[in-house]
């Protein structure tokens, strides 16, 4: 697959996660499949959603840098054997 491509798809996914973790910090509501976790009803459940947001976006960015030639391969990190 081209780097563009990549690069594109990183960027876009990256780009949708960014904004539902805009919104749901500024709203303090995070919507699941199911459920919505409200910032002072269920702080577990919102905490876990927020840093699975935040992971998402890291390894979008860094497959985004992976796609220009200026990072390893995230997925292989992920793996354990990026420098390999």
């Amino acid at each position: 697959m081209d780097n563009v491509w990549i690069y594109c798809g990183y960027l876009l996914m990256g780009a949708i996660a960014g904004a539902v973790l805009f919104r749901g910090v500024q709203t303090g509501v995070l919507h699941g499949e199911d459920v919505s976790y409200d910032r002072d009803a269920q702080p577990l459940g919102y905490a876990i959603q927020l840093t699975v947001l935040i992971v998402i976006v890291v390894v979008c960015v860094l497959g985004m840098a992976h796609a220009v030639g200026i990072a390893p391969d995230p997925m292989a990190i992920l793996r354990g054997r990026a420098f390999a």
